[in-house]
Order: C-alpha cells, then sequence, then structure tokens
C-alpha cells in the first residue's frame, strides 16, 4: 500500500474519532472496553459506508431491469414514429 492510501486511512480514522467521540468517551467510560469501542466504530462505518453503496447498487440493478429496455424501446419507437411520419409526408405530396 502506498503512503497516500496509509494517510487517506488514518485521516478517514482521525475523522470517524473526531466525529464519534462522544459515543467512544461514553463507551471508555461505561467500562466497556476498547475492543468494544473499536466494535461499534466499526459498525458505525461499516453502515456509513455500505448502506449507500447497497442503494446505489440496488438503483443500478432497477435501471438495468427495467429502465434501460423502457429507454431503449422508447427511442426506437421514436425513430420509427419520425420515419414512419416522413414517409406519411411524402405519400401524401405525390398523391396531389
Amino acid at each position: 500500500m502506498s503512503w497516500r492510501k496509509w494517510l487517506a486511512a488514518l485521516a478517514l480514522a482521525a475523522a470517524a474519532i473526531y466525529f464519534f467521540r462522544s459515543l467512544l468517551s461514553e463507551t471508555l467510560r461505561a467500562g466497556a472496553g476498547v475492543v468494544t469501542t473499536l466494535v461499534y466504530l466499526a459498525a458505525y462505518l461499516f453502515a456509513i459506508v455500505v448502506v449507500p453503496l447497497a442503494f446505489l447498487w440496488l438503483g443500478m440493478f432497477v435501471y438495468s431491469l427495467f429502465l434501460r429496455p423502457y429507454l431503449r424501446v422508447w427511442h426506437i419507437n421514436r425513430i420509427r414514429q419520425a420515419r414512419h411520419l416522413l414517409d406519411a409526408v411524402e405519400r401524401g405530396k405525390n398523391r396531389e
């Protein structure tokens, strides 16, 4: 791992400790210990990272299953309708 990745991981850990300092101090005062505090912190970080990624994955799945085929058909029909309209205009000009 390069030093930039280590620095980024350290910065994220420092930010997590800063944001969760009240939780950390309460659990340490309650005598829960450092390991329990780290488990709680890991669970919160997991929830903060995984839940948005799960919603993103679900959105991409719904798009690929439902929305992409619908948009494809809509676009094809739009092109086809324009072509049929031009053919109808040409047939109308030829009759006159």
